[in-house]
């Protein structure tokens, strides 16, 4: 069973939330895809570049601290 959602309104939601209480450190998944679950083969690295409001943010703001296994962190600028 796939739920369909408003993927503009939960992004903006939040990108909303996440510009106004910034995580420290940011976790993204490699090899996580779930197809019979999300409806979709990507995984959540692949899904990042349709997510552009948040790939800018991280981008900037941002910097890689580690890989562990399957998992890239991202650590916040100390300036941020």
């Amino acid at each position: 069973m796939v739920v369909e959602y408003d993927r503009q309104k939960t992004r903006a939601e939040f990108m909303q939330t996440f510009v106004r209480d910034p995580a420290e450190v940011f976790v993204i998944q490699h090899g996580d895809s779930l197809p019979d679950v999300t409806g979709v083969n990507e995984d959540s690295y692949e899904s990042l570049r349709g997510f552009p409001e948040l790939a800018e943010l991280l981008a900037s703001c941002y910097y890689p601290e580690a890989k562990v296994g399957n998992f890239d962190v991202l650590r916040r600028n100390p300036a941020q």
